[in-house]
Parts: C-alpha cells; structure tokens; sequence
C-alpha cells in the first residue's frame, strides 16, 4: 500500500501522533546525543521532535523523502527499505520506528538487520499497534502483516538479541481523541500502570525500548 503525500502532511497534526512522538523521545532518552535513524520516516517531523545531535531518516515512500527534505530541520533523509537500511555496521546510536513494525512481513530479517547497524549498547525504539486493544477495528489496514502482543513483541526482541527495557500501552478507549487526556494518560503510564497488571497492555498503542544484547 501507497500512502499518499496527504497522509504524511497532516499525519504529525494528529494528537495521538504528538504524544506518542513524546513517548519515543523519553524512550530514546541519552541516546539522543548521537545519531538517530528513523525508519519509516514519512515526512521526518519525528525527528524534528526529538531534535537528536546527527538524524537519518529512511522512508521507501519517495514523496514522503521529499516532503522531509523540504523541511529538513537539518536532518539527513534517505530512500531506502526500512527492513534493510543499508546502514553500515555498528554505526547508529539509535533506530526508532514509529507505526513501521506491523506493516514488516519479515520482522526478524529486519530485526537482526537493525541490530548489525547499532553500536553496542545502541537503543531500539518501537511504537505499534498493541495486538490486545479492546477495539481492533482501529487497525484495519490492508498493509499491516502482524499486529504485536506486549509479551510476543519483547519475545521477539530477545530472541534478535535485544535486551528489552521499558515497555508499556498508552491511548486508553474512550480518551484516545482528546490531546489533554492523551497527555495525563502518559503521565499516568510511566508512574504507574507498568506495575498494574491489569491495565498495562489496554492501550491502544505498544511502546518498547531495548538495547543491543548479543546474538
């Protein structure tokens, strides 16, 4: 499927972007001062966001490519296949992806792709679709291959060789579209529903970070 240059021009507009683009930035956290690539970078606003020290951004997508470099921010901006970014080995602080893992129809081929091109120690950052949400039909898209179980996703992780460190859910039913809720509900995530079993894999996004392990 062919997102079209529309959707990558207001899809940053959205609340539930802006806050789940936070998110990805307090997950990335020092690995901030070294060089971040965005995978399925779009129009490159999440890297505006995280206004990381050196930035690559990768998006198959070439009208996306050329909307981020319209508006580059000073960042570098790529074509190039998300799964196999080319990227030399043991040369990036940092791979986020925001929305780009359930659309992969070989995750583990990517996965061990991305854990070559991490330094040791190097963060992975992924935001998906949380695979328990109440209402799946939020996900109905015709390019997505495998919408992600919390634990499934950390197994997965582990078994590439990353050593999974923070994950939660945010985007309760219900107060998903307010910008306000959205921002309290986070708030809310990081204190306190990690440790709540019974809230923690709600939300309608899955946010996970992990580090560079060994093979």
């Amino acid at each position: 499927m062919s997102y079209s240059q529309e959707y990558y021009q207001n899809r940053d507009r959205y609340p539930m972007w802006r806050v789940e683009a936070c998110i990805a930035r307090d997950l990335i956290g020092s690995a901030v001062d070294g060089v971040v690539v965005d995978l399925g970078c779009g129009s490159g606003e999440l890297l505006r966001v995280i206004r990381p020290k050196i930035g690559i951004g990768i998006d198959l997508n070439e009208q996306a490519i050329q909307l981020a470099r319209a508006h580059d921010g000073g960042y570098e901006f790529r074509i190039g296949n998300a799964a196999e970014p080319s990227l030399l080995d043991e040369s990036v602080d940092c791979i986020v992806n925001m929305h780009l893992f359930e659309h992969l129809s070989e995750a583990k081929a990517a996965l061990r792709s991305w854990h070559r091109a991490l330094k040791p120690g190097g963060r992975l950052v992924i935001l998906t679709p949380n695979g328990d949400f109440s209402h799946p039909e939020e996900f109905d898209d015709p390019d997505h291959k495998h919408i992600y179980r919390g634990p499934e996703l950390a197994a997965l992780l582990e078994q590439s060789g990353f050593l999974v460190g923070r994950i939660l859910t945010v985007g309760l039913w219900g107060m998903r579209r307010w910008p306000f809720f959205w921002r309290y509900q986070w708030l809310c995530e990081r204190v306190q529903l990690p440790n709540c079993p019974g809230l923690r894999w709600r939300g309608q996004t899955l946010s996970l970070s992990a580090t560079k392990g060994t093979l």
